[in-house]
């Protein structure tokens, strides 16, 4: 049996991470994430700035991720090393 592969959506997040772009990414990503076993990608390598909202739209996303049985990876290799949350 061969198994059926989603695509991968690459999320690219702004330099400025914060509730207002958390608004309009989830918005786009809403379809995606109903599909069945969705794998996404959050590209960090352009954040400097992440506020609590930013933060918990990616503790959201994982959390999701998870309650479907889905594996998760979490990679910060990407991270710019002087990202601020705040």
């Amino acid at each position: 049996m061969q198994k059926v592969r989603t695509p991968v959506l690459i999320q690219r997040l702004p330099a400025r991470f914060n509730a207002g772009q958390v608004r309009a990414i989830m918005q786009e990503l809403q379809p995606f994430l109903k599909a069945d076993r969705p794998r996404v990608v959050f590209d960090l390598s352009q954040v400097e700035e992440m506020d609590a909202a930013s933060v918990d739209m990616l503790l959201q996303c994982m959390s999701d991720a998870n309650a479907f049985s889905t594996s998760t990876r979490h990679l910060t290799r990407g991270m710019a090393p002087h990202v601020s949350i705040c």
